[in-house]
């Protein structure tokens, strides 16, 4: 009888302790993602505060891009500070950016997010991708700190529910 209650114990810990190691995990990547769509909706808003609180002070971006004869180069494009000041200008079209497919890892302080992407200007699509976010904790809220991306013109799969 001894040994069935400490096996019902073990067993009554083990799923405790995977069930709240999960939930820990699931907030984690819900607190991220919340932070990729602030982004995002700050960008379709056209508001650079909301934009600029999502990254850190010395947050990087880059693109790999394709030439016509299939070669591949890393890009920088342009600081987030010059990306701020391009939304605070004002935007003419509202530029929106759809993503799919979403993947997300984290450990302690470190995260990536792993994403397909569209981009409308206005109701007309431009290019579609992939994005890949660095996310570090600063001050306990995660910050995005490197972006990448790819871009493409044409081959773009995209699911139903992102095309406008």
């Amino acid at each position: 009888m001894k040994r069935l209650a400490a096996i019902f114990l073990i067993l009554t810990f083990t799923t405790s302790y995977v069930s709240f190691g999960q939930d820990k995990d699931s907030k984690r990547k819900e607190k991220i993602t919340v932070v990729i769509q602030e982004l995002f909706d700050g960008y379709r808003a056209g508001d650079s505060s909301r934009v600029r609180a999502v990254f850190t002070a010395d947050a990087h971006a880059q693109s790999v891009l394709t030439n016509d004869e299939g070669n591949d180069k890393l890009s920088d494009l342009m600081s987030i500070d010059n990306f701020i000041k391009y939304i605070g200008g004002g935007l003419s079209e509202v530029h929106d950016e759809k993503l799919w497919d979403m993947q997300i890892h984290a450990d302690n302080h470190l995260a990536t997010l792993w994403t397909k992407y569209a981009f409308f200007l206005g109701e007309n699509f431009t290019h579609c991708g992939t994005e890949t976010f660095l996310l570090r904790k600063v001050k306990g809220d995660w910050k995005i700190f490197y972006l990448v991306d790819t871009r493409q013109k044409t081959g773009c799969k995209l699911p139903d529910e992102i095309k406008k």
